[in-house]
């Protein structure tokens, strides 16, 4: 088991979300609901068509909804300021979230602006004003995609188009009430999308163990993620119909995401941001590009944690554990996923300097440099074939 090194010696972890899980649960989600003033329900086009969210769309058609179903890939701080601008005046009960991490971070950042009139979200995000400590709202979030696990954290991305950054909400306000996780929402999630988000999933988890928050609870959470993560999602896009599979890689998705809910991400995630921003890669992709990579780099530093990650994962070492790491990539076609994205050499290497993200790199349990990125990155697009 993991011995005393693997953790921080004192440590808090702290959850309030309440999640239900199994098929069928969406049909729950009336019941979660206060039942307070308006309805507003954010998902998107592509969600809107599909039967089971039309089947909770209609479970909710009493509550006369608000709809917004017009979210788009990572949110952007103009279009969330336009959501709040048409909700100003209309009080908002209850927010259900049906969808992928943007839609979730989404619907986080408009139950909190909604929850105070006054709020102001630039005013939060650039001129250091506070989030209020909770909402007078409900928030329940129905993950569609086996991925970011932001139906459990109390953060919520958001992107700048303008200063081309990413932001963050982060916060007790912006942990969701309720989370219901329904693998039968998955089922038809296309296969890229699939590979994307588990990735996704499975190099949260990872960070989770190297990150400087790590506790004892959240790596336990991280260690299983990784397990379920690393034996199903190459399954999933051969097998996509089948429900055990969904199950499993949404169950991974979720204790990836309450490990990090804690200790949060690390520097496979500061590498990530430039490459999405910049080049629009997707954002699992982006981060797991780096993954085995990043482990390597940390391990030099502190080798016996890693020797005993190795032998909890069912490896001889972390040499081991790093092969298996490249092997798996290898059989999801990252480096195919990539090309098709038309993310280049040039274009990685050309946003280094871009790579250490505060709040990201600095949970790294290894400083890096920008020198050391270069190398990391440069490393892994040799692994990936690039």
């Amino acid at each position: 088991m993991i011995g005393e090194s693997f953790r921080m010696k004192d440590w808090t972890f702290q959850n309030p979300v309440r999640a239900t899980f199994g098929s069928g649960s969406r049909r729950g989600i009336l019941d979660r609901l206060s039942g307070r003033a308006r309805l507003l329900v954010m998902t998107t086009p592509g969600n809107r068509r599909r039967p089971a969210v039309v089947e909770i769309l209609d479970s909710l058609s009493d509550r006369d909804p608000i709809v917004m179903d017009d979210v788009a890939p990572n949110p952007g701080l103009k279009d969330l300021e336009k959501k709040i601008c048409s909700l100003e005046g209309v009080e908002i009960g209850d927010v259900v979230a049906i969808g992928g991490g943007s839609v979730l971070d989404s619907a986080k950042v408009i139950a909190v602006a909604v929850s105070q009139p006054d709020f102001d979200l630039r005013g939060y995000l650039f001129g250091g004003l506070p989030l209020p400590e909770r909402r007078n709202n409900t928030l329940v979030c129905c993950p569609t995609t086996a991925g970011t696990g932001s139906e459990v954290t109390p953060f919520a991305t958001i992107w700048d188009e303008e200063t081309r950054r990413k932001l963050s909400m982060a916060g007790s306000a912006v942990f969701p009430d309720e989370a219901i996780l329904d693998p039968e929402l998955s089922l038809s999630v296309p296969r890229e999308i699939t590979i994307m988000t588990g990735l996704d999933a499975v190099t949260q988890a990872f960070e989770a163990t190297w990150s400087c928050r790590a506790s004892a609870v959240s790596t336990a959470l991280a260690v299983r993620a990784i397990r379920i993560g690393m034996r199903t999602l190459p399954r999933l896009p051969v097998d996509p119909d089948n429900l055990e599979l969904r199950s499993d890689m949404l169950e991974a998705s979720l204790l990836a995401g309450l490990a990090i809910s804690s200790s949060r991400t690390a520097l496979c995630h500061s590498i990530s941001y430039p490459l999405t921003m910049h080049l629009g890669v997707p954002h699992g992709l982006a981060c797991g590009f780096v993954l085995p990579e990043v482990l390597a780099f940390n391990c030099e530093v502190a080798p016996a944690q890693f020797e005993q990650l190795a032998v909890e994962l069912g490896h001889e070492n972390a040499g081991a554990l790093e092969q298996s790491i490249q092997a798996w990539m290898e059989m999801l076609g990252v480096g195919a996923l990539l090309r098709a994205q038309g993310f280049s050499r040039s274009g990685a290497i050309g946003l280094v300097s871009e790579m250490l993200a505060p709040g990201r790199a600095d949970n790294n349990l290894r400083d890096a440099s920008v020198s050391d990125v270069a190398g990391i990155v440069e490393r892994a697009l040799v692994g990936r074939g690039m």
